[in-house]
This record gives structure tokens, sequence and C-alpha cells, in this order.
């Protein structure tokens, strides 16, 4: 249904915690006659519909996010290694051997998440068999990687969160 129809009202706007530009939004309808053409496919099958087509994209999308929230605070980083220098040992921050084992084991997480969900991306192309348990895997592979590795390079570079977000860590 577009939600300029006159009868659905939009009561305001997202307010939470999370990312933002979801469009999170609660919806009232009221009176709502839903017209034939707006449907998204015969009675019936909703399911269907969910696991052919919404699945995928959110699955996909969703772990897409994920990883570039990785592979921010990573890169974010490194350039953070690469640009503090102790003057009296003459070496930068990344010259430290548990530095540099912490960044490779991030890298590889990355790059293990990534690895999965373009293997998931081409199991659902192809129609492979293993697609829907991808699908699943790369979902929770990759939030849960987004969670250890955001998690350990804010403890370890101090990333802090901005805004509102701040005060209510403090």
């Amino acid at each position: 249904m577009p939600s300029h129809s006159d009868s659905i009202s939009i009561p305001g706007s997202f307010d939470g915690l999370g990312l933002r530009s979801n469009d999170s939004v609660p919806v009232n309808a009221t009176d709502v006659v839903i017209p034939g053409q707006a449907q998204l496919g015969q009675a019936g099958q909703g399911l269907t519909i969910i696991l052919d087509t919404v699945l995928p994209l959110f699955s996909i999308l969703s772990a897409a996010v994920s990883i570039g929230l990785i592979e921010g605070t990573t890169n974010a980083a490194c350039r953070h290694t690469a640009g503090i220098r102790y003057d009296h040992m003459d070496m930068a921050l990344r010259e430290l051997p548990t530095i540099r084992a912490y960044l490779a084991r991030v890298r590889i997480m990355t790059d293990q998440t990534r690895c999965l969900w373009l293997d998931t991306v081409e199991a659902v192309k192809l129609q492979r068999s293993d697609a829907m348990l991808r699908l699943m895997e790369c979902k929770a592979a990759a939030g849960e990687s987004a969670i250890q590795v955001n998690h350990a390079n804010i403890r370890r570079f101090g990333f802090p969160p901005r805004g509102r977000r701040r005060a209510m860590l403090s």
C-alpha cells in the first residue's frame, strides 16, 4: 500500500538504537481496503513469497551491512595504528607484534565473512541445493562477526560512539 493512502497514517519517525535510515515506524491503518493489484501474490502463498523473495534479499543485504561495518572499523583501526608512533622506539604502533597479530585476526575474520557472503550470493543466483542453508549461515555469521570485530576494535583502539549513544554508555 502506498504510504500516502488516506486510510494509513504514520504517527512518528524512527527513534531507536541501531541502524539509521531503516524507516522502521509504527503504521496505523483504519478501514483499509487493499486493491487486488497491490497484492504481492496469490492467497495462501505468503510463506512461499517470504522464502523465495524476501528472505534471500533480507539475509544477503543484512550480511552486506555487517560486512560494511566490519570493513569500516577494521580500516579505521589500520589507519589508527599506522598513524601513531612511539618516538622513543622509532616505530609505529602497527609494528608491535601484538597489534599486528590482532589486526591479522580481524582481517581474517572480515575476509572469511566476505567469502561466505559471496558464496551465499552465488548459491542463491545458481539456485544451488545449499542456498537456504547458506542464507541462514551468512546472516548469522556476518552479524556475529560484526559484533566481535567492532567490539574488539572499539575496545582496543577506542573508537567512541557519538551523540546520544555516547551518553547512554557513560
